[in-house]
């Protein structure tokens, strides 16, 4: 009877332990919030920068659950935490060192920023959602940018109706004074959208945060 008892500890132990460890190890994420946008939101993660989008969990567990400009709701690992654009960067994260651009958000809080598209002058728009940039065809024709530069043709949903594009890659996108080559775009097949969605093939190669209303974009290259 007592080796059956002594058994039976010894497996809750055993169970007890590798609970407490995972928990330990599930809540040991440090997370902090640099940027709050409409359904997604720029992170750190213990010390390494992305970008969480509303219903997609990351390789750590991590759910953004809501996301709006003054507020991040985020799932780690079973645990739902509220967060705000913190004051400090977490111990990892390595301050700008590299060029570096301010935006102040404009209407609707959407930042906008001029710079320039294969050497053309261009307004961007920011959209972290967003996969890569996107230019409207008109937009893409005064650039010189033309379909016997495509490197591939896509569908791509909008507002109303799902439309076919085709995707370039760009030689050069500077905005102020940060300059990345060879950046994915999507030519869209009408006027929209009006300025050039500035999205996360030149976002993903920058540090992004957020603070008092202004956007700082600071390259990693």
């Amino acid at each position: 009877m007592s080796k059956v008892v002594l058994k039976k500890h010894t497996i809750l132990c055993a169970f007890l332990c590798s609970s407490l460890f995972y928990s330990a190890v599930s809540f040991a994420q440090n997370v902090q919030v640099h940027g709050l946008f409409k359904n997604s939101a720029v992170v750190s993660i213990n010390g390494k920068q992305s970008i969480l989008k509303v219903g997609k969990k990351n390789s750590n567990g991590i759910h953004l659950i809501s996301a709006t400009s003054k507020e991040a709701v985020i799932d780690i690992n079973g645990a739902v935490k509220h967060f705000n654009i913190s004051r400090k960067n977490s111990n990892g994260y390595v301050k700008p060192i590299r060029n570096e651009v301010r935006l102040q958000a404009g209407h609707n809080n959407h930042f906008f920023a001029n710079g320039k598209v294969n050497g053309f002058n261009a307004h961007f728009l920011v959209d972290t959602g967003a996969s890569t940039l996107a230019i409207n065809k008109n937009t893409a024709a005064r650039m010189g940018i033309t379909k016997r530069d495509s490197i591939g043709e896509l569908y791509v949903n909008t507002a109303n109706s799902r439309v076919r594009a085709y995707a370039v890659t760009l030689k050069s996108v500077t905005v102020g004074s940060i300059k990345l080559n060879n950046i994915r775009a999507v030519i869209m097949p009408n006027d929209h959208p009006k300025e050039i969605l500035l999205g996360n093939s030149f976002l993903s190669k920058c540090n992004m945060k957020v603070s008092g209303g202004v956007l700082v974009l600071t390259s990693k290259l």
